[in-house]
């Protein structure tokens, strides 16, 4: 795989979670977190730390592309069901972690499903992603 193929499959990845994590979070879950505000940060403080949002999402961008690069696109002929399966898989796995939360931190059903649901929708995006520029990009 190439520098360049890699690079823009990375920004791709990072670019697409990064725009689903904040219309997730600041659209749809915007209530249930004010109806929670003595779980979160206050959101100026949140603010501050808003460039470990983004060194969060291209590291998982990364490992999302070694994983894609080393497992779905070593394949000799791989179909769009594979990436969308992988995705799945990723997403499956961070999402079951991100549920897990709820365990801890009563926080509401709603918020929980919503993460694990977000994850996997993003994960499984990244797959769509990854597979067309894999097809597109030399």
């Amino acid at each position: 795989m190439s520098n360049k193929k890699f690079l823009i499959s990375v920004a791709s990845v990072f670019t697409f979670t990064y725009i689903v994590d904040f219309f997730l979070h600041n659209s749809f879950l915007k209530s249930a977190y004010q109806s929670t505000t003595n779980l979160w940060r206050p959101e100026s403080e949140m603010l501050t730390l808003l460039h470990l949002s983004v060194i969060v999402h291209i590291i998982f961008a990364i490992i999302v592309m070694q994983f894609f690069r080393d497992f779905v696109f070593s394949k000799k002929k791989h179909l769009l069901h594979d990436s969308l399966g992988a995705g799945l898989l990723i997403g499956e796995m961070v999402g079951l972690i991100q549920l897990a939360i709820y365990i801890f931190i009563p926080v509401p059903p709603v918020i929980a499903v919503s993460w694990f649901t977000g994850r996997v929708i993003q994960c499984v995006g990244a797959g769509y992603i990854l597979y067309l520029i894999d097809q597109k990009v030399k």
